[in-house]
């Protein structure tokens, strides 16, 4: 996802990538884009522009319609196509008596023109206006994404509350069953059952009210905003709490070398929570003297896959669907397994309030992989020199 700033206010440094056949005139605009602090980088071919939109963040690219080392339309048309790049602002420099392929560049995509030769007052001018209309659509589309990021979050928080309250819900019935079944009401028997069905009831009740009052909270305050993690960082977050676990259960959590430099924008505290529902599912469910593997890759296209993997029981097929609804999962279809409660909902909504997945991929006594993706938008990778 771009990272846009009016120029007139300060804010993250804004990147440029520029492409312009005249010399005068791409000295020109990089010094005047330098003055006003933005960093400047000079691309000829199509290979280089992916390069640097493959490795960083880029605010606005300016290429030239004249290019005669690159398919201008084509690079617009494939930025548009691309997650990573689609919402990046296009502006495209076009002699000013071609109206016809300025159309074309239009109609593939491109977000502005210049007319050459430039004129510096108006294109600094279209270039903050541009700018400022980028700023504008990244701002309604991350308000949209937090706000549907809180509605599945909360979705999943409820469902893992209905959840456990069917649980208790189940037991209530058991109870009050057996106290029909007690033909003597003054019996001491009765009068215990009794009483467990009102202490099931109030835990019932907080239970929900407590479930209820923290997914508004949460809901309040979740964003998925481009802050910059680094994946060793959102990793460990996530590994650090279930060491406990594994040590008291003789399970060894092993993580494979990670991508080096690899940094992810995403609201830290709730992926590195699904990576963590994850890791905790998959210790609950490994056999002692067993391994958790994690592993995270960086693939071709600039998604980056997380892959947790346990040597347990597996799950059943006709299960693992449910395992993923908050609204289908009744918390009982697995007695042995208890723990896969709410947590992969939540690990499921997290992931796709970041634009990513979450796949379950398992055999029946083949154990499972848990996998979480993040789309190339989110994915900041080095730059290769």
């Amino acid at each position: 996802m771009p990272r846009s700033s009016v120029i007139s206010t300060p804010g993250p440094t804004v990147r440029v990538l520029l492409n312009v056949e005249v010399k005068a005139e791409r000295d020109s605009l990089t010094r005047s884009f330098r003055r006003l602090g933005h960093e400047v980088t000079v691309f000829a071919s199509i290979e280089e522009a992916w390069l640097q939109l493959a490795s960083q963040s880029c605010d606005i690219l300016y290429v030239d319609l004249a290019s005669q080392t690159l398919d201008t339309l084509a690079l617009i048309r494939d930025m548009g196509n691309h997650p990573r790049t689609k919402f990046v602002p296009v502006v495209v420099l076009c002699p000013r008596d071609n109206s016809e392929k300025l159309i074309t560049a239009l109609e593939a995509g491109a977000s502005g023109f210049l007319g050459s030769p430039l004129e510096m007052d108006l294109a600094i001018t279209n270039h903050e206006i541009v700018l400022r209309r980028a700023r504008r659509v990244a701002s309604e589309r991350v308000g949209l994404a937090a706000a549907e990021a809180g509605c599945r979050v909360r979705e999943a928080f409820l469902a893992g509350a209905c959840s456990e309250a069917v649980g208790y819900a189940r037991q209530i019935l058991d109870t009050a069953a057996a106290v029909v079944a007690v033909r003597a009401p003054s019996d001491e028997g009765a009068a215990k059952s009794l009483q467990q069905i009102a202490a099931d009831a109030l835990v019932l009740v907080e239970l929900v009210e407590q479930a209820q009052d923290k997914a508004r909270r949460v809901a309040d305050v979740l964003t998925v905003a481009d802050k910059a993690c680094r994946i060793d960082r959102l990793i460990g977050q996530a590994v650090a709490p279930q060491a406990g676990l594994a040590r008291r259960r003789r399970v060894k959590i092993s993580v494979r070398p990670l991508p080096p430099g690899t940094q992810v924008l995403c609201d830290e505290e709730a992926l590195s929570a699904a990576i963590a529902h994850l890791v905790a599912n998959a210790v609950a469910a490994a056999p002692a003297s067993s391994v958790v593997d994690i592993e995270v890759v960086v693939h071709p296209d600039g998604m980056l896959s997380v892959a947790v993997t346990d040597q347990g029981a597996g799950i059943a097929p006709e299960f693992v669907v449910r395992c993923l609804n908050p609204l289908a999962f009744d918390g009982a279809f697995m007695p042995a397994r208890r723990h896969i409660g709410s947590g992969l909902p939540m690990a499921k909504a997290l992931a796709e309030a970041h634009g990513g997945r979450l796949e379950i991929r398992t055999y029946p006594g083949d154990g499972t992989t848990a996998m979480l993706t993040v789309p190339p938008g989110r994915v900041v990778t080095p730059v290769r020199r």
